[in-house]
C-alpha cells in the first residue's frame, strides 16, 4: 500500500466534523518526524483528496471526510473568510509600504 492509499484508508475512518485525524497523527503513523507545522501531512492530505476525488474539510483538530452539506457550508465558509482575510492583508502591507516610501 502506498502513502496515498494509507492516508485514504485513514481519512475513510474519519467521517464528520466531530471525528478527525489530524496530520501529525498521519505522519507519526507513517514514520515520519513529527515536526512543527506538518507539511508532509498536509501535503499528503491534500494529494489524497485530489487523487482519490474525496471532499476532505478540516479544522484546528484535523481533517475529516465531509458527510454533510452543512459541514461543506462550514467549511467552504471558513476557506472563503481566510482567503478574504489573507487578502485585505497582502493590501495593508502595501499600504505600509507606500507610505514608508514617500
Amino acid at each position: 500500500m502506498d502513502e496515498l492509499e494509507f492516508v485514504k484508508t485513514q481519512l475513510e475512518s474519519h467521517v464528520g466534523k466531530g471525528n478527525t485525524i489530524s496530520a501529525g497523527e498521519i505522519e507519526k503513523m507513517l514514520g515520519y518526524p513529527v515536526e512543527g507545522s506538518h507539511v508532509k501531512g498536509r501535503d499528503l492530505v491534500k494529494r489524497c483528496a485530489e487523487k482519490y476525488r474525496i471532499p476532505v474539510g478540516g479544522n484546528i483538530n484535523g481533517y475529516y471526510i465531509i458527510n454533510t452539506e452543512s459541514e461543506l457550508n462550514e467549511y467552504t465558509t471558513n476557506l472563503k473568510s481566510r482567503a478574504q482575510k489573507t487578502l485585505e492583508r497582502g493590501d495593508l502591507m502595501k499600504k505600509f509600504y507606500e507610505e514608508r516610501k514617500k
